[in-house]
């Protein structure tokens, strides 16, 4: 049993060492860009990049883009961990008798003004849509430009560091 468990065990190890060899040159390539943007991350040099001698300074922008960004995203999840969203409920308005009848009617009167007019009920919904898609658009260019502001900012900030 001996022999010929080490020639087993011996066969499996040289399968294992040979399916590990074409796995790993298999996946070289991805291996390779991934460790560029590593590298590229921590402000190295890459192998395809050479400093001109001619030039006194070189600044490798990737690195402060992405630790900023990188902050952006470790602020915005600590701070929604820290205090999650909470919906809070609106408090009921304390109302006397006569708010209340003057309040009901308005609802009264709208809803008959609506259920009067069916075309109109039906415009409703595209208008309310293109309003929507208009308010998104917005929101969305207002975001973009935050996060571009966001990330001059930590670019600033990391360069007043360096220089401090």
């Amino acid at each position: 049993m001996g022999k010929k468990h080490d020639r087993l065990v011996e066969e499996l190890g040289q399968y294992v060492r040979d399916r590990f060899e074409i796995a790993k040159d298999t996946k070289r390539e991805q291996y390779d860009i991934l460790l560029d943007c590593l590298r590229q991350v921590r402000g190295e040099l890459l192998a395809c990049e050479t400093l001109d001698p001619d030039i006194d300074v070189n600044f490798n922008i990737t690195s402060p883009i992405v630790k900023g960004i990188v902050g952006l995203i470790r602020d915005v999840f600590a701070n929604s961990i820290e205090n999650p969203f909470v919906i809070k409920a609106t408090p009921q308005a304390d109302l006397d008798d006569a708010q209340t009848k003057n309040v009901m009617q308005a609802v009264m009167a709208q809803l008959q003004a609506t259920v009067a007019q069916p075309q109109v009920m039906a415009a409703r919904p595209q208008a309310m849509v293109e309003q929507l898609q208009v308010v998104m658009a917005t929101q969305h260019q207002l975001l973009q430009m935050l996060l571009h502001q966001l990330a001059i900012q930590t670019q600033l900030r990391q360069l007043w560091k360096m220089q401090m």
